[in-house]
């Protein structure tokens, strides 16, 4: 429900984060609300940008040479959405 009323607002594009804070405050996307802060938001610390390379340094190691770039973007996208799914 919460997700089809927004498919059907009118959303301005200029300042997402107003609308998004000013939604929040009036509990109108509660859901939609939690969502965007994670996605909208910037993180203050380098943990996450080494926690990447160190696992992308796992995968793309000596033994893995073959691996194109594409292939090894994706798997460490899988691996970064599953460790960020095992959070939430």
């Amino acid at each position: 429900m919460e997700i089809a009323n927004y498919l059907t607002a009118l959303v301005p594009t200029d300042n997402l984060l107003d609308f998004w804070q000013n939604n929040e405050q009036l509990g109108i996307y509660p859901h939609l609300c939690q969502l965007a802060k994670l996605h909208l938001s910037t993180s203050a610390a380098s943990v996450p940008v080494e926690c990447l390379f160190s696992t992308t340094g796992l995968i793309a190691n000596s033994k893995r040479s073959s691996l194109s770039a594409d292939r090894l973007h994706k798997i460490t996208f899988i691996g970064q959405s599953d460790l960020f799914l095992a959070r939430t």
